[in-house]
């Protein structure tokens, strides 16, 4: 039972995260659909939507219906349907709790003990299909799908929303041509930090090199012969704000002076501004300006939005480097100049 919805027509793909709840509950229809036929192959006589509540109860029973909402993330009522489901199919038995008779707690049934010695071995093998299935450079996925769920209980959409109803990215007002490209000072440094720290965060997690370069930048950027970008704009009071950075640090290899691109960062609330293209704008300007041959970055696939951006302005895909100073890095691409 498949929903194949690939191509122009897919306007879940054309929305983007925009449309990430619902296009994720098409992925999980799909998935349970899968599992089912796994399942009915194997004659196990299981629903996929109940492995929430039946494998809590197998590893941790016997639990409260409570119990068992707390270990799986979901709501009462949810927990409770699923159980009610599960004693109507005998997988689960309800005693009352020794320690308080009012309490009923869940147990697998021995049809639900015999049910679980025969569903492991099928378990172990979705387990490596779902792995075969997931994307060659997507190692980290469930990494960054928990990061992704932490992040929305942290900060609500609500939340996200009336943040950026209120940030000057979103200020109908502030036009594109308002934006100002400039070099690094010192007082910057604590934005080059913020800016970085705040998107890698979102998708990753901050190595030892993020840490030496946003916390040194004057180190390992500028006393090199390097330099760092940033878009700047006045908010309601007349204050500045950086809405975007990014660094360009020399090397040096067989055809001469190159430059690294590294640490783009553009505000969140601020992107559809352009502001990411001037940046690259400013960058490679300045590298030309300083005879390099040759720009080179490091970033990930996930990233397709820069990725493509980089694409955009000529940069040409490559075998990773070896010894890349960051784990994350699965792309590779150079700029001749």
């Amino acid at each position: 039972m498949s929903t194949n919805t690939q191509g122009k027509e897919d306007i879940f793909r054309e929305l983007g995260p925009l449309a990430l709840g619902s296009w994720m509950r098409r992925v999980s229809e799909e998935l349970f659909c899968q599992v089912e036929e796994v399942y009915e192959a194997h004659n196990i006589g299981l629903k996929p939507s109940l492995f929430p509540c039946f494998i809590a109860v197998s590893q941790s029973g016997p639990l409260s219906i409570t119990e068992i909402a707390k270990q799986i993330g979901v709501s009462h009522p949810a927990v409770h349907k699923m159980a009610r489901e599960l004693l109507s199919e005998k997988l689960l038995l309800e005693k009352r709790d020794p320690m308080d008779e009012r309490k009923r707690m869940l147990m697998l049934s021995k049809k639900g003990e015999r049910l679980l010695t025969s569903i492991g071995p099928v378990w172990t093998e979705l387990r490596r299909a779902v792995e075969n299935a997931l994307p060659r450079a997507a190692d980290n996925f469930i990494e960054q799908f928990e990061k992704f769920e932490e992040n929305i209980r942290e900060r609500t959409m609500l939340e996200r929303v009336e943040r950026a109803k209120n940030s000057i990215g979103q200020n109908v007002e502030l036009a594109p041509e308002s934006v100002e490209i400039i070099t690094y000072a010192p007082k910057l440094a604590r934005d080059f930090y913020t800016l970085n720290a705040e998107w890698i965060e979102s998708y990753f997690e901050l190595e030892d090199r993020d840490k030496e370069l946003l916390q040194n930048p004057e180190e390992y950027v500028i006393r090199g012969g390097g330099e760092i970008f940033f878009a700047i704009a006045q908010d309601e009071d007349g204050d500045e704000k950086a809405l975007g950075t990014v660094a360009m640090i020399p090397g040096c290899d067989e055809s001469g002076l190159t430059f690294e691109l590294t640490k783009m960062a553009v505000e969140p609330t601020a992107q559809g501004l352009g502001i990411g293209k001037r940046l690259m704008e400013s960058a490679i300007e300045f590298a030309r300006g300083k005879g390099a041959r040759k720009i080179w970055l490091e970033s990930n696939s996930v990233l397709k939005s820069a990725v493509g951006m980089y694409e955009k302005f000529g940069f040409q895909h490559l075998p990773l480097r070896k010894g890349s100073s960051y784990s994350r890095a699965d792309v590779h691409m150079e700029m001749k100049l």
